[in-house]
């Protein structure tokens, strides 16, 4: 734009990820975010380090079963833009009923498309992972639906639980450890975490873990012992600590897209 009017361009956003403020500011792409945050190189610099919370979810956000098959397939590598429900349904331990209505709900986002041949469907994604998330961002929010403390009943056990918040955090990060370690379940995880031994606890105690109660099945990384980075970029967004969101800037820079 700037070189067919011959005027600058200011990049305008209502909010912005750390980590994108990042990379514009690397490219020296001019950006403001009302009453937040402020670059203009050719003038002057005005970055405010605070950041925003996110707003309070409404009818736009996707269901977690919707969330959970677009953090999947943008997981994918290398990336595909057909996702196809035998294996990733399975994977993520949905129904046909449930695949079918959250890709009829992700259709209508506009960031694919359903494809219908016989009695499969499948998605068909417009754009590439980065875009899609960009576009999809808005409506996703953090999986987490309550955090317990719990005492697992064999200490050796706990690493095969994946682990979650600043735990997983600082694994993939230069960010120090938390002296407590936070693993995710799903609901029906957590209930059969319960039935093998795991005792919940009223608050915190010696030995306990934060054990985070997730909207969707944690897994979606099959092989890796932590939650997904996607997930867990959504769990972590809204704190203000900035050790945090610079480890989050680390851990969205080791995406392959």
């Amino acid at each position: 734009m700037e070189a067919i009017t011959g005027l600058p361009v200011v990049y305008v956003a209502s909010a912005m990820a750390s980590y994108e403020r990042k990379r514009l500011i690397e490219h020296h792409v001019p950006f403001l975010v009302p009453g937040n945050q402020l670059y203009l190189p050719d003038l002057g610099l005005d970055l405010r380090e605070h950041f925003r919370k996110p707003r309070p979810v409404g009818q736009d956000a996707l269901s977690p079963s919707a969330q959970a098959i677009v953090i999947a397939t943008l997981m994918q590598h290398p990336w595909r833009d057909e996702c196809e429900a035998p294996g990733l349904a399975r994977g993520l331990g949905y129904t046909a009923m449930t695949w079918s209505r959250a890709t009829r709900e992700i259709a209508g986002t506009g960031i694919a498309d359903v494809q219908v041949a016989g009695r499969s469907r499948q998605l068909k994604f417009i754009h590439g992972p980065r875009e899609t998330w960009e576009r999809i961002r808005p409506r996703l929010r953090s999986p987490i639906k309550r955090t317990v403390w719990a005492l697992s009943p064999v200490p050796e056990q706990a690493p095969s639980v994946r682990r979650a918040g600043l735990s997983a955090l600082a694994a993939q990060s230069m960010l120090t450890a938390p002296r407590t370690t936070c693993f995710a379940f799903d609901l029906a995880g957590w209930k059969a975490a319960l039935q093998s031994g795991w005792k919940e606890l009223p608050g915190p105690d010696a030995g306990a873990s934060e054990m985070q109660i997730w909207a969707y099945n944690p897994g979606v990384l099959e092989s890796s012992p932590y939650v997904d980075p996607l997930s867990l970029w959504l769990s972590l967004q809204a704190t203000s600590d900035e050790r945090v969101q610079s480890a989050l800037d680390e851990l969205m820079e080791t995406l392959p897209w």
